[in-house]
């Protein structure tokens, strides 16, 4: 049976010791590893947070109905239906 190994690069940054202080602290909060709590931090950093310009072009250009939310139902939990 053959094994296969993951490798992972490696990065090494020099911090201000309260920043690391404070990295760590909040990692141990999250219950994760440093690394861990870093990868999350920097990862989320790298998703776009808004749509793309080409999407919004091509959304302004639809005319589209406007959605409304219907109002809520009244539920009748006593009912054993």
């Amino acid at each position: 049976m053959a094994a296969y190994t993951r490798t992972v690069p490696q990065a090494t940054i020099y911090l201000p010791e309260a920043v690391a202080n404070d990295v760590r602290k909040r990692a141990m909060q999250a219950g994760k590893s440093l690394s861990a709590y870093i990868v999350e931090i920097l990862d989320r950093e790298r998703r776009p947070t808004e749509w793309p310009e080409e999407f919004r072009r091509l959304y302004a250009a639809c005319s589209l109905p406007e959605v409304v939310d219907p109002p809520p139902e009244d539920l009748d939990l006593t009912d054993p239906r």
